[in-house]
């Protein structure tokens, strides 16, 4: 790092609530006074960020780091902190490549951060390794019950060096670069077709990308590298991707590389979003609130055996007393004629609004996959008819429809009591920052996050700004450090 003169403020932006930073292939001689390239590295986004944030978290594998800070002010309301690393590289076994997870709840929301580096090099055999690098990933982190972290979080953050590339001749890209020709350059983005076509990132989202690639540059200044041979193809190595229960609870603000940090071949990349964070329930007088599922069918549910599966549904979610089970059904295509009811521990409307329950597909003791269905569709007057992707180990292996209903013994329960709304969090694609803001007479919390991530030596930050009436912001980004 350049330690006196990095413009810190473009990637990192000032005053916000959470901050996440990831490297890639940052490894470098440590200061004097520092025992490891960690320690040093995220010591000094610690001095820059001041002393009114709190270093939460930092895991590394080999040079693959991500860090976590977050204002002291919201400390003591994160629980449930876990961090954990995936090797892919060789075997599976070696750490150049793989990814650095920081999972943990704030208030009662909770969230995944994930910084990674996958196989690079342009070609199709490369691109399928990168694609299975995503899947090894997801489904070796052990943070989930029920063996995958696709449908583990209520927010899902995703960023690093994923190195996928761009399908044209390297004079080609940099002629429609010249030009600000975004649209087609996209069109060739092995990222953004793979995803459409379900190969890799199921469920997750990219703002659109309106900037020059990241990739491949002139360490100390941003002239495209002619360093080796065959010339790299500009790319958009430094991604951030996101994944919620119910994107209408999150919203990506700004998505910019930090091209005035020099000393990798990649520019760091960050991102800004806002995400809603519900306070906890209230006190309140309970009612009689049932959840009915019925009409439930699956198609196309794949076991891992050749016979017909024993499939078998669980629904979970911390918002039930307890969870159900069907009955088991020998089929592929199988259909449930029973009607489920489930209790949920809370009955306010406006709590249910913002939980899900999980869908938990096996057979005997395999798991087949898992999906979410947001309980705000049930919260109306009709029931909901919902079709959801089954998914397991970043793969899909079915669907499920059915139709769900949430009951009140009393419809106007939610007038009964009035519960906090919800919150804001804005995230950043190279860096997270955070910043608070006090909104009085308010009854929101109001969370902004930024997230980043530069292949080489680059850093990422969350930036954070209110954005209702409540007072949390966070920020989140990656940076490269190495190629």
């Amino acid at each position: 790092p350049d330690w006196y003169n990095a413009p810190l403020e473009t990637w990192l932006i000032p005053n916000q609530d959470i901050y996440a930073i990831s490297t890639q292939e940052c490894q470098y001689t440590p200061r004097s006074g520092y025992i490891s390239c960690e320690d040093d590295f995220y010591s000094w986004i610690g001095e820059y960020l001041g002393e009114y944030y709190i270093k939460l978290a930092v895991t590394s594998l080999m040079s693959i780091r991500i860090g976590i800070f977050i204002k002291r002010e919201h400390y003591h309301k994160v629980s449930d902190l876990r961090y954990a690393t995936v090797a892919t590289g060789i075997a599976n076994m070696i750490g150049n490549k793989g990814g650095s997870a920081v999972a943990f709840k704030l208030y009662n929301t909770s969230f995944c951060f994930i910084g990674s580096h996958l196989a690079a090099r342009i070609d199709r055999g490369r691109l399928e390794t990168r694609n299975q690098n995503y899947r090894d990933i997801l489904s070796r982190l052990p943070f989930s019950q029920n063996g995958d972290n696709q449908d583990e979080f209520d927010h899902f953050f995703w960023f690093g060096d994923l190195n996928y590339r761009i399908e044209l001749e390297r004079d080609h890209i940099i002629e429609l670069i010249d030009n600000e020709d975004w649209d087609t350059l996209r069109e060739s983005d092995q990222l953004a077709n793979e995803s459409e076509l379900e190969n890799c990132f199921i469920g997750f989202k990219e703002k659109l990308i309106d900037f020059k690639p990241t990739y491949r540059y002139t360490r100390f200044d941003r002239t495209w590298s002619e360093e080796k041979w065959p010339w790299r193809e500009p790319a958009w190595c430094d991604r951030i991707l996101f994944k919620s229960f119910d994107f209408d609870n999150v919203e990506m603000l700004q998505y910019f590389p930090a091209h005035g940090l020099m000393t990798s071949d990649h520019s760091p990349v960050g991102g800004i979003f806002d995400v809603k964070l519900p306070y906890p329930p209230l006190p309140h007088k309970r009612t009689q609130c049932n959840i009915v599922f019925s009409n439930l069918k699956g198609f196309n549910l794949k076991d891992v055996g050749s016979n017909a599966p024993n499939t078998q549904i669980e629904f979970q979610s911390h918002c039930l007393s307890e969870s159900i089970q069907t009955n088991e059904q020998r089929s592929r295509d199988p259909i449930w004629d029973t009607t489920y009811t489930l209790h949920p521990l809370q009955t306010l409307r406006e709590y249910l609004e913002y939980q899900h329950i999980r869908i938990v597909i096996t057979s005997g003791s395999t798991p087949m996959g898992t999906g979410i269905i947001n309980l705000k569709h049930a919260c109306g007057s009709l029931p909901y008819s919902f079709s959801i992707r089954i998914i397991e180990k970043g793969k899909q292996q079915g669907t499920l429809e059915g139709t769900v209903e949430i009951t009140w013994e009393d419809s106007n329960l939610s007038t009964h009591f009035n519960l906090p709304h919800s919150d804001s969090l804005t995230r950043s694609k190279s860096t997270w920052s955070t910043a608070t803001k006090d909104l009085k007479d308010s009854d929101k919390r109001n969370v902004t996050t930024a997230l980043g991530n530069p292949r080489k030596r680059t850093q990422s930050t969350w930036n954070a700004s209110p954005r209702a009436k409540r007072k949390n912001t966070s920020s989140l980004g990656s940076r490269r450090t190495g190629d």
